[in-house]
């Protein structure tokens, strides 16, 4: 199912979203789904360049899914790090707007977000053990480039060009770091280099070599025709830019590159930041401030954003229906390239009877599943890629429709005449 990205917040007189960029640097997840768009990423660079292969000597057992897609719902959270939100807006009366919805310059917006499990303390990425910092990471560091669904857009590069095995980038002019340090190609080498050294970015070990041409251009020399993997790459915790003179004190006083830096961090509490006046594209963020505040998961989520606690937050499917109904709080919903899947083993009984795994696709009604757990705003999906990204197929579409007589009729044909169990 295809889940919708959402995200509830309070606004009485529902005026108007925070002007932010399609990037969302204040709720982007650190779900991010690299793998699934890296395909359609890859033609930027070259048709030719090649899949990417398992790392050496990485074990995968045989295994195939049923996709059970849905358009993640507003104010729905189901991605891995247990939301998955693209979008913001304003809270009248609150810290960060006025009942006009026009941003408060000074205002801070609060983001309810369960810090225990997102944030893996340190504003280092390189010694980031949690992909789910994205979330927080994304507001105070600039990446290379901006993701989209069928490309990859400029960020703190403001172009770049791209063989299989080569991409050159050409840096914003006059971007500077949170302490004043320009953000030059020699920072760009030195920051690839550093978080190159975490084994959670392993799409950087493509880099064969990182070449200065001037302050403001850097060439990546790959080691394979991987520009797709790596141009994606880009665009995530492997791109961001940090300051190599504020490294030795990085995991604790961040020098930041993105469009907020860090003013105040209580573990498992909150993590306040402000605008950062050296932000090449300061015009682009018109507000004082984010303070992410720490929300666990559960009935505690609609009782902060109803109470006032946050601006926003995202929610989990089973409150959706309750958060529509409450006057003071709207839902902003998105579609979403995440999707929920079973996972069989194709290398043990029954499913490594590709009999039996055709069967299972026609035994689950995704439309009930879409109901019951989306309130219908999903999508049924069939595949990785949903409709409308380069990299969804066609002649697949929906293939599989809910047929149980056709399920038990093929099942019985596979030599299992009373249905197959399996946990």
């Amino acid at each position: 199912m295809r889940p919708s990205r959402a995200v509830g917040y309070r606004d009485p007189n529902r005026k108007g979203p925070i002007p932010t960029r399609d990037r969302g640097h204040l709720v982007k997840e650190a779900s991010q789904p690299m793998e699934r768009s890296r395909r359609a990423v890859r033609a930027q660079a070259n048709p030719a360049v090649t899949p990417r292969r398992p790392r050496a000597g990485a074990r995968r057992s045989p295994r195939t899914w049923l996709a059970l897609g849905a358009a993640l719902v507003a104010g729905s959270s189901l991605a891995a790090c247990g939301s998955s939100p693209s979008s913001t807006a304003t809270a009248s009366g609150s810290s960060s707007g006025s009942s006009s919805g026009t941003p408060d310059p000074n205002g801070v917006v609060k983001y309810g977000v369960d810090l225990n499990e997102t944030f893996s303390g340190t504003f280092d990425p390189a010694q980031s053990t949690n992909d789910c910092s994205y979330t927080e990471y994304t507001a105070l560091y600039d990446s290379l480039l901006a993701p989209g669904n069928a490309n990859v857009s400029p960020l703190l590069a403001a172009s770049y060009t791209a063989t299989p095995t080569s991409i050159t980038f050409h840096l914003q002019p006059g971007s500077k770091f949170s302490n004043s340090d320009p953000v030059t190609a020699s920072t760009v080498e030195a920051s690839i280099n550093h978080i190159k050294a975490s084994p959670f970015r392993f799409s950087l070990t493509y880099i064969q070599s990182i070449q200065v041409v001037d302050p403001e251009t850097v060439t990546f020399t790959l080691n394979k025709p991987v520009a797709g993997d790596v141009l994606w790459a880009m665009t995530y915790i492997d791109g961001m830019q940090l300051d190599p003179a504020a490294l030795p004190t990085g995991t604790t006083v961040p020098a930041s590159s993105g469009p907020f830096t860090l003013a105040n961090y209580q573990q498992g509490s909150s993590m306040t930041l402000k605008a950062n006046p050296t932000y090449w594209d300061k015009s682009a963020y018109k507000l004082g401030g984010v303070q992410f505040v720490q929300v666990s998961p559960g009935p505690q989520e609609v009782s902060a954003l109803e109470s006032g606690a946050v601006d926003m937050l995202p929610l989990q499917p089973e409150d959706y229906t309750a958060v529509k109904a409450l006057p003071d709080v709207g839902i902003s919903t998105t579609q979403s390239a995440d999707y929920l899947l079973m996972q069989t083993r194709q290398n043990h009984a029954p499913f490594n009877d590709p009999k039996v795994r055709a069967a299972l696709e026609y035994a689950v009604d995704r439309n009930s599943i879409n109901a019951a757990v989306f309130s219908g705003l999903g999508q049924p999906a069939f595949q990785p890629f949903p409709r409308g990204t380069a990299g969804y197929n066609r002649s697949v579409g929906q293939q599989y429709t809910y047929q149980p007589a056709k399920a038990k009729a093929m099942l019985a044909a596979a030599g299992h005449p009373d249905g197959v169990d399996f946990t």
